[in-house]
């Protein structure tokens, strides 16, 4: 949840893809990546409640729904979903012991709803139905798919000596011995819950496939007429159910083979766990006895009531169907309110976001910088004022023109602190950068008028100001925490021995910059060739315009006349 609805719809699929895709294969992807991530997310403090709190959900609100299907194929769908939430709870705990019963639930449900989803495709197959209402009396018919099936649902239920019930030994010692954290019993309590409805919808799928249903009178019903499907049909179901029972004897030696991963988890208060078929009379047995006994009762609970056949006032499907038309409702009160058309707002609600942002990282940080130097150079001293206010007069200029060329003269100040301060690399890159900008905006201002419009400076002139001098606050006060928050000694110190050591130059400039930084550089030379490609496209652009204005222009009347 929520990404669990087109799981269900896909069962249109041959059962042989279902088989592999829903069984086994495509669904594990999520597993796949939990499991990846949480050696390295394990000791995170948002990573446990996340993801225990989205498994216990799934688990939950699959095995819920599994209950209330009368499609086989769907019950089995549902039921993935509730052993996808199971797994992302187990696997997402955190620790060793978990780690280890999450592989083995892993290994238990490839096998075994493997073996259900081919079940139900023989039954498709011979029946033309899955429907539990249209099914009766088929398991004395066909009383191997039947034996075979029960064993497939011993599995997933955790019934010895399936590797089933290995796992789910293994997983309720885990959370039993999970630690002492206050919160540590709700994920042991939602598989307790998990598990219940697992036995429940289990046996209901037994009972939907294969028992003698009765009317309300009590008489039974007439029974489904079964023809024998060739064998070859019931060899994979009956391989796939075998080798769960062969996997719980051989829980000692699936144990070697897992464990190597579960070994990469923090380990867990107590002993390290190992998977076998018996541990003796432990809490975690008499747990899973509990949740397979409430199991049943739910069961018979649901078939006496009809619980399953009731119109909820509100599904997940609604829940699901609610949140799109939100997100589509804000997308357009977001897009009517953004997308006006206009420049200024466009920058404007750039700066917004960014001074937000970065301001409230800013004040979230505690690497400030105590003490700050007036200057270093003097330089500084005779550039600084110089590009202040080059940039207050260009706030004030009228003609474009003006306005540019000011812009541009505190990009031409950065050149001169880039180069006084030991970056002649910046500096060439500014420069160059500068005037290519420069030539862009005057083939651009060509073709708008000369002045700016009054109504320019009409336009929430406060709102304007107080954005910019936020911005700038904002750099500046990114530019002190940066340097604040530096820990170590700066590489570029021993720029003069690698250069030479490394690089085999004596000019530590040009090694820095074809060696040391070669992805900086690089990064420079395509800012330069943006900018370029920028510029040459407005020349093309403007002489292809220029072209096509004098092959339409009309004819002089002289021409006409004559």
């Amino acid at each position: 949840f929520p990404f669990h609805f087109w799981l269900p719809g896909a069962m249109a699929a041959p059962t042989p893809v279902s088989a592999y895709l829903h069984a086994a294969a495509m669904v594990k992807a999520g597993i796949y990546l939990i499991a990846r991530l949480a050696p390295a997310f394990a000791d995170s403090e948002p990573w446990r409640p996340m993801i225990i709190s989205l498994g216990l959900f799934t688990m939950l609100l699959g095995g819920v729904q599994a209950l209330r299907e009368s499609d086989l194929k769907r019950v089995l769908a549902f039921g993935t979903v509730s052993q996808l939430g199971m797994l992302t709870v187990v696997l997402g705990y955190g620790e060793r012991n978990s780690a280890l019963a999450g592989l083995a639930l892993l290994v238990g449900h490839a096998l075994f709803k493997s073996s259900l989803f081919l079940v139900v495709g023989v039954i498709d197959r011979q029946l033309s139905t899955r429907d539990i209402g249209e099914l009766s009396g088929v398991g004395r018919q066909a009383p191997t798919l039947a034996a075979f099936s029960i064993i497939a649902i011993a599995s997933m239920v955790g019934v010895a000596p399936t590797v089933g019930f290995v796992a789910k030994e293994a997983t309720l010692t885990a959370l039993l011995e999970g630690g002492t954290d206050p919160g540590a019993w709700i994920p042991l309590v939602g598989i307790v819950l998990g598990s219940a409805l697992t036995a429940s919808y289990g046996i209901r799928f037994v009972w939907g496939a294969f028992w003698t249903k009765k009317d309300d009178a009590g008489a039974p019903l007439p029974r489904t007429e079964w023809p024998d499907p060739p064998i070859g049909f019931l060899a994979a179901p009956v391989l796939l159910s075998a080798l769960t029972v062969v996997a719980g004897v051989a829980a000692p030696w699936l144990d070697v083979a897992l464990s190597g991963y579960a070994d990469t988890m923090p380990e867990a208060e107590g002993a390290s766990y190992h998977l076998a078929l018996w541990h003796g009379w432990e809490p975690a047995l008499f747990l899973s006895l509990g949740s397979i006994a409430v199991g049943a009762a739910l069961f018979w609970l649901v078939r006496r009531t009809h619980w399953h056949t009731r119109v909820l006032p509100f599904t997940a499907n609604d829940a699901y169907n609610a949140v799109l038309r939100a997100i589509v409702r804000a997308s357009v009160w977001t897009t009517t309110l953004t997308q006006r058309g206009s420049l200024p707002v466009y920058v404007g609600t750039i700066f917004v976001v960014f001074v937000a942002a970065e301001g409230t990282a800013l004040l979230a940080s505690a690497e400030w910088q105590t003490h700050l130097d007036a200057w270093q150079t003097p330089m500084q001293i005779v550039v600084a004022p110089i590009m202040i206010l080059a940039g207050i007069v260009a706030v004030r200029a009228r003609k474009r023109y003006t306005g540019v060329v000011l812009v541009s003269v505190t990009g031409l100040g950065m050149v001169l602190l880039f180069a006084t301060s030991g970056a002649p690399d910046l500096a060439l890159t500014q420069i160059l950068v500068e005037t290519v900008t420069l030539v862009a905006f005057a083939l651009v201002l060509r073709r708008i008028p000369s002045r700016m419009g009054e109504h320019n400076a009409s336009v929430l002139p406060v709102a304007r100001a107080v954005l910019a001098i936020a911005v700038g606050a904002t750099m500046a006060l990114v530019a002190i925490v940066a340097t604040g928050a530096r820990e170590f000694v700066p590489i570029s110190t021993r720029f003069p021995d690698l250069a030479y050591e490394l690089g085999h130059g004596k000019n530590v400039v040009n090694v820095a910059l074809v060696d040391l930084r070669g992805w900086d550089t690089m990064g420079e030379l395509s800012v330069l060739i943006l900018a370029a490609t920028g510029v040459a496209s407005l020349v093309f652009v403007t002489h292809r315009s220029d072209l096509l204005s004098r092959a339409i222009a009309p004819l002089p009347t002289s021409a006409i006349v004559a």
